[in-house]
């Protein structure tokens, strides 16, 4: 939006790759914005020091709750119990709360005691353009990545609300009982997270058998590859603030196997095959009734480009905006008394006497975490 004058704050100057606007590292820090608009969870004590020693009115978005109830998404319960508290701590301060979905803006008011109406429903959007487009080179990327003829496409990392798991063993069954020749293979990208799951350690040990292949990490022309030339993508994740990628796939002209929890239906609505249940017999079920109805894929492509096209970047831009301008203009009192106790509690913690600017002892902080401010 023309009318923003965004600046970016990162702990490297990678995070602001591609970005139009001045980039600021965290020793470079002034106090001079109107919003400081932190685009993810707080992960660590570190950043409450410039989300609420500064005069910026703050917004949060906070993705889903996953981190905030699964111990086993950090590598140890100290890391867990920290970011709890961290997380926790900064939401009840901020002056405006972003979510992706109905789904996580509910969760967020039950688990926080957060009124509903302080809560802004910010859905994110897909390039439409960019998935739909074909390329001379594709033939190309297709034949070093050496895709199978026949394949379902899932993306992988191995957080356990992702639900990888159960995929493989709805795979698994899916070939035991496909009737005859051979069955479309699985086709895995992603990377790992290092959650104490190591699921990917072990496909990575067993990349090639019985049909699933592991690419790992892909970029952003192999990812669009990948779904434009899958059967279908197999979305199997459990828990989402939102999901991406059945919208890609949507865009791409690919139909969409998923669950029917959390945000998901928000999302795919009625242009997603939705499994029956929760088991991973019911996703082998979907998946072969997928695979065996050439007239169910057809369906399922023409209702997802149409659900494509109602998911805009812009609206998601004008919906911030408007989260930004009540944050300055009608901040909820509650928040503004949190917040207040919040910066008391920093200077004690700080041992400072004044308002002065500190920093808290370190964790680590996130490599891709960035912190957005609007003048």
């Amino acid at each position: 939006l023309p009318h923003v004058e965004l600046s970016f704050l990162v702990n490297m100057p990678v995070q602001a790759q591609g970005l139009d606007g001045p980039v600021i590292k965290s020793e470079e820090w002034r106090d001079e914005f109107a919003v400081i608009h932190k685009p993810a969870q707080s992960f660590n004590r570190q950043e409450l020091s410039i989300l609420y020693g500064s005069s910026a009115h703050v917004v949060i978005t906070y993705q889903d709750l996953i981190a905030y109830r699964v111990p086993t998404v950090f590598r140890n319960d100290t890391d867990f119990q920290a970011y709890r508290t961290t997380s926790s701590l900064s939401l009840l301060c901020a002056q405006a709360i972003l979510a992706y979905s109905e789904s996580s803006r509910r969760e967020i008011a039950s688990e926080f005691g957060i009124p509903d109406q302080e809560i802004t429903v910010t859905p994110l959007g897909v390039e439409t353009d960019r998935f739909v487009l074909r390329e001379p080179e594709d033939a190309v990327i297709r034949r070093e990545l050496e895709l199978p003829g026949r394949y379902f496409f899932s993306l992988a990392t191995d957080y356990p609300h992702k639900n990888l798991g159960g995929l493989l063993e709805a795979y698994a069954m899916l070939r035991e009982r496909w009737p005859s020749g051979d069955p479309p293979a699985l086709v895995l990208a992603g990377y790992s997270l290092k959650s104490r799951m190591r699921m990917h350690d072990r496909i990575e040990s067993k990349p090639t058998e019985n049909g699933v292949t592991f690419l790992g990490p892909v970029t952003a022309d192999e990812l669009r590859v990948l779904y434009q030339g899958a059967m279908a993508l197999v979305y199997p994740s459990l828990y989402e603030g939102f999901g991406l990628p059945p919208l890609e796939a949507m865009a791409s002209g690919t139909p969409v196997i998923a669950m029917p929890f959390s945000s998901v239906p928000e999302v795919g609505g009625d242009a997603a095959f939705y499994a029956a249940g929760v088991r991973p017999e019911d996703l082998a079920q979907a998946m072969e009734r997928v695979a065996s109805s050439e007239t169910l894929r057809d369906q399922l492509r023409q209702q997802g480009l149409k659900r494509a096209q109602q998911f805009c970047w812009q609206e998601t831009a004008k919906a911030t905006f408007e989260a930004y301008r009540s944050a300055v203009l009608r901040p909820p009192a509650r928040s503004l008394h949190m917040r207040r106790m919040m910066r008391e509690a920093i200077l004690s913690w700080s041992g400072q006497a004044s308002g002065q600017s500190f920093a808290l002892e370190d964790d680590d902080l996130v490599a891709n975490d960035r912190a957005s401010c609007v003048r």
